[in-house]
Parts: structure tokens; sequence; C-alpha cells
């Protein structure tokens, strides 16, 4: 898929991840609306000093939401032809450890809603919104297409396969995967493609306090590089699947082949090292 000259919505898009992807489509040519949770009229000041098509305050968890802002979209773009999504939006909750699972149920659910229900509300209505594009896709069957029309690029993660101190986390981003797979099935005689990157720990804010732990554990169980992957690094994979038409329900790891494991070494507690249970 060209990028120049299309049509892009950045979920996440103020965010850290999500600004460097949205910058970095930006600067090769394409038109950006970015998704968002901060209020509309902030948000719209920061996208407009960015030079991007516009600004959307949404609610991910909301189908109602989520269509309406799909349906703005494609008129902010202002006849720029709507082609894809790269979907960053997501949450990670970290809480104190106790000997109770049970504690861990409402943070759970707070993540399952953001990070694989808000990620199958997406891919749901951006697909709809390139779909309504072409009168050929209003058909109740609507016929095979042979030419490339759309792709979406979900962001999962490396603890997707769900791994040490990441008993909520990890499987809401298990699930990023699953969507992922079983929509490129089902969009594909739509001629819409869909991917994910699943990366190891990335050096935006949202990790921040917790970085040198992080390194630590990079350190200890990564292949190589043991280190923090760049969002630069994260945009190069996804220009690649973005520009790839072969590329379809791939899961790109970005990781350094990075397994984080609890390590009981005698007189250790991996539990006590981490910053919490996510």
């Amino acid at each position: 898929m060209k990028i120049s000259g299309n049509g892009w919505i950045v979920t996440g898009g103020l965010g850290g991840l999500g600004r460097v992807i949205a910058t970095s489509l930006l600067a090769e040519g394409g038109s950006v609306v970015l998704w968002d949770v901060l209020p509309q009229e902030k948000g719209e000041q920061l996208a407009k000093q960015l030079n991007f098509s516009g600004y959307i305050s949404v609610d991910i968890t909301n189908s109602e939401s989520a269509g309406a802002a799909a349906k703005k979209s494609l008129e902010l773009l202002s006849g720029v032809k709507l082609v894809g999504c790269v979907h960053c939006a997501g949450i990670a909750l970290r809480r104190d450890w106790t000997n109770k699972m049970a504690d861990s149920i409402a943070q759970f659910k707070k993540m399952l809603d953001v990070n694989t229900f808000g990620t199958f509300v997406v891919n749901a209505h951006v697909s709809d919104a390139i779909n309504s594009q072409y009168p050929d896709q209003a058909e109740q069957l609507p016929p095979r297409v042979n030419e490339e029309r759309g792709i979406i690029v979900n962001y999962a993660s490396a603890a997707a396969r769900p791994y040490a101190r990441v008993l909520g986390y990890g499987p809401t981003k298990t699930a990023v995967v699953g969507i992922t797979k079983s929509a490129a099935d089902y969009l594909g005689p739509s001629g819409i493609r869909v991917c994910c990157v699943s990366p190891s720990i990335v050096a935006t804010g949202m990790n921040g306090p917790h970085i040198p732990y992080f390194e630590s554990q990079l350190e200890k169980s990564a292949t190589f590089p043991r280190r923090q992957a760049q969002p630069s690094e994260m945009w190069m994979g996804t220009k690649y699947l973005i520009e790839n038409e072969m590329m379809n329900a791939f899961d790109l790891h970005i990781d350094g082949n990075w397994h984080l494991v609890s390590d009981w070494a005698p007189g250790t507690d991996p539990r006590a090292l981490a910053p919490g249970l996510e």
C-alpha cells in the first residue's frame, strides 16, 4: 500500500509511539487523522500545530463513539481516500503483588475493554469506513476484489506470548494477535490486509519510571540487542507491513528475541523485583 497521497487513522495518535507513527506517515506524504482520549479542543489544537488533517476524541471501548469517529475521519480527509489505520491505543495497568488472583479482576477487565475489545471495535469501524468508499461493497455478499484497498496494523506485544508478571495484560495482547488473524481472513475478500506488531519494551513515557527494571530484564533475557526498542524502529516495521502487499495476518516481532521469565535463583524472588503485576 502506498503511503503518499492516501489517508490514514492513527489511534493513540498523541501518545509517545502513536505520535511517532503519525508524524512518520505525514513525512511520507500521507494525510493523517488522529484518534485519542484528550478533550476535543485540546487535541484539535495539537493536531493543527503538527499539520495533521484532524483530531477526534474517541472512546474505542464504545462502538458508537468509534463508528462516528470513522465517519468523521472520512470527512476530515477531504476527498483523500482512507486506506488504513495504525492502531496504537492501549493501556498497561500495574498493581502491587498479593497472593490473591481475584485482586487482578478489576484491572484485567479494564485492560480487556481497551486492549482487546477496543481493537475489535477499531478494526470493525475502520474497515467499514474503507469499504464505504466502494459501491461494490454495499452488496450483501460483495464480490472478492483483486486490488489492495486497505491495511490495518494493530499493536500487540511481546507479552502476547504470556510469560512472567503479565497476568492480565498478556492475555489481552494475545487476543489482539487472534483478532488480527481472524480479521485478515474476514476482510480479505474486500482487499483489506490486517497485520500486527509485537514489540518488547519501547522507550516511551508510558514506561518511564520502570525503565531501569525493564533494562535489567532485557539485559538478562533478551538475545540481541539487549536494550529498549525505539519508536523509530517500530515505525520501520510498521512501514514494511504497510508497503509490502504480501504481508497479511502476520505478527511481526520487534523484540530482540526477549523472553521475560521468572528467575528463581537461590536467594531471589522475582516478584520482589517487579515494579508491579500487570
